[in-house]
């Protein structure tokens, strides 16, 4: 993460913790790490944590309290529909996300590989060195996978386009909960991030078209397209 500006960093931060609230794993009143504690695990420094938590707190998401420390408050109207309109309902399948994915992602990697001047892809090769490093560890795997989709959002430099993948990622998430294409994605990924470096529009945009073929091609071939 440190290769990105730090107003990248907060929106990331920002992003994660309101992810970690919708899961339900930081409930309304749930006390939360430390600064010391939340910038180990983001592995940032105090700076983009502090004016993510000034975003949270602005928001209403969260309550600072001094001498006592940070708990989530009760969610906004708006924020809890936001909540109900991003989990992935009954009727809506893996390739309804799919579609979706299509659409935004071939523009984002469109505009990250025709940026000038080029795009720094030095997060994209430490999400693609993550990955790598956990193939038997699916959970971070997929985690990692899905931030470098959301980073190619960042480099695109459409803000708009960025935050739409960002309030996605849980979405994202939960359709590649079965998802095994370990050495597939590697490559493919390893692919596009090649393409965005040169400056390829072409050649990255297919990578993404062939990604996202490829996804396609699995759940349909499992038979099943509506987890």
């Amino acid at each position: 993460m440190a290769r990105l500006k730090r107003t990248t960093l907060s929106h990331q931060i920002v992003a994660e913790v309101k992810a970690r609230i919708l899961r339900g794993q930081w409930p309304v009143g749930t006390r939360l790490p430390t600064e010391q504690e939340l910038c180990q695990e983001f592995g940032v420094s105090r700076s983009p944590l502090r004016e993510a938590l000034k975003v949270l707190e602005a928001a209403g998401l969260v309550t600072i309290r001094h001498g006592e420390g940070m708990f989530v408050s009760e969610l906004p109207e708006a924020f809890a529909r936001k909540s109900d309109f991003l989990t992935l309902r009954e009727g809506v399948t893996a390739l309804h996300v799919l579609d979706v994915r299509r659409i935004l992602e071939l523009e984002s990697v469109r505009q990250a590989a025709k940026a000038v001047p080029p795009v720094d892809v030095g997060r994209l090769q430490e999400l693609l060195a993550l990955m790598e490093e956990n193939k038997q560890n699916i959970t971070v795997f997929r985690e990692a996978d899905v931030d470098f989709h959301l980073t190619l959002g960042e480099l695109s430099g459409n803000p708009v386009l960025a935050q739409i993948l960002q309030e996605l990622r849980r979405v994202f998430l939960e359709q590649m909960a079965r998802d095994p294409l370990v050495n597939e994605a590697l490559q493919d990924h390893a692919q596009i991030l090649h393409a965005v470096q040169r400056g390829d529009v072409d050649r990255a945009q297919r990578a993404m078209e062939r990604h996202m073929d490829r996804m396609y091609d699995f759940y349909l071939a499992d038979g099943d397209d509506n987890h």
